[in-house]
């Protein structure tokens, strides 16, 4: 191991490592570091994550951030791939739905205006929509409409971070 290093990433899970991979993928050129206390990723965020992706948030920044990050996701199998290898997120893309009752519907409704005005693919469903969708759903307590978030999917939790790792250490 060297002294020195341009760049010191420290946490090796998911974020660290494609923080890694991005700036390499961006043309930096210096040496970076990962370091990562749990090198067996038993209690890693990463591990320990339920590998949900949606843009379904009340920040632009994190709304952006999670468009970016989907279509990344849509093409990681490719993008990831080591001669002729490829990756394997295993990336589903499922609906995702919010309830709202009385008290927390004004913030769900505001919340739902600023994902679409960011282009987020959402859309409101009356209550009468979602027993037609949801026959068994108790819907008594549920104000306004639902939003539902038509872009949401899950992926294995680990299987990113390794690919990403291979990805790296077999930049050119």
């Amino acid at each position: 191991m060297k002294k020195s290093y341009d760049i010191v990433i420290i946490g090796g899970g998911i974020i660290g490592t494609s923080i890694s991979y991005n700036l390499m993928h961006d043309g930096f050129d210096g040496s970076i570091l990962v370091i990562e206390k749990d090198p067996t990723y038993e209690f890693a965020s990463t591990t320990l994550s339920a590998g949900g992706v949606r843009e379904q948030f009340s920040l632009p920044e994190n709304i952006k951030i999670s468009q970016y990050s989907i279509g990344i996701f849509e093409n990681f199998d490719d993008l990831m791939e080591v001669d002729g290898e490829k990756a394997h997120a295993e990336f589903k893309q499922h609906g995702y739905l919010f309830l709202a009752n009385e008290k927390n519907w004004p913030m769900i409704r505001k919340n739902y205006e600023t994902q679409k005005s960011l282009g987020a693919k959402v859309s409101l469903l009356s209550i009468d929509e979602i027993k037609k969708l949801i026959p068994h759903m108790e819907t008594a307590d549920l104000a306004g409409e639902v939003p539902l978030v038509l872009v949401m999917g899950l992926l294995t939790h680990t299987g990113p971070c390794r690919d990403i790792k291979r990805k790296a250490r077999n930049w050119e």
